[in-house]
């Protein structure tokens, strides 16, 4: 069975309806299904995503296409009134102005997403995907950190790890923690 992402949807006035739907995209190439097709700009196409970054079961990012050429150009996040409504700096996961290009995990490589998700330019979170782990342990063959901004001084000090690979942190350390791992 495909893994659920919860998503909400809102008028703005902070009323929020809940869905949640089966993946069925892999928006990072990382072979493991991270977002939910739909049509957000109303195109009458199923082309737009919404998207869980950090694997934890919640839609992170609405990613939309809107030139219909099959890759996201805006991405906006919740502000938490179900309007999808703040952008997120063009550069989702490259962090240089563009739109998120996949990157293959073909002889595993480390790879980077650099995240903006307030707009602001600077980077809030980053995952690395580092190919360490074993996927005979029943994961993807791939450690996945999401290194976390929480307080915007501009220092990573929280990381999340999913040292399986399966999609689910497994445990998070402060900056202060041999684990951190910077």
């Amino acid at each position: 069975m495909d893994p659920l992402i919860e998503y909400v949807f809102g008028p703005g006035d902070g009323t929020l309806s809940r869905w949640s739907s089966a993946a069925d995209l892999d928006l990072d190439a990382d072979g493991t299904l991270d977002a939910v097709s739909i049509d957000f700009d109303g195109d009458g196409r199923a082309d737009d995503a919404l998207w869980d970054v950090d694997g934890d079961g919640h839609a992170d990012v609405a990613a939309l296409d809107l030139d219909d050429d099959g890759r996201p150009e805006r991405q906006y996040r919740d502000s938490g009134r179900g309007l999808w409504d703040v952008a997120v700096g063009q550069g989702v996961t490259a962090g240089q102005g563009e739109s998120p290009e996949p990157t293959p995990r073909a002889g595993r490589q480390p790879s980077t997403q650099r995240l903006d998700f307030d707009g602001d330019g600077r980077v809030d979170a980053e995952v690395v995907d580092a190919g360490v782990a074993d996927p005979g342990a029943g994961g993807s063959g791939a450690e996945r950190r999401l290194y976390v901004d929480s307080d915007g001084d501009g220092d990573f000090d929280t990381v999340l790890v999913d040292s399986d690979g399966d999609g689910i942190a497994d445990a998070a350390f402060g900056a202060d923690a041999p684990e951190f791992g910077r």
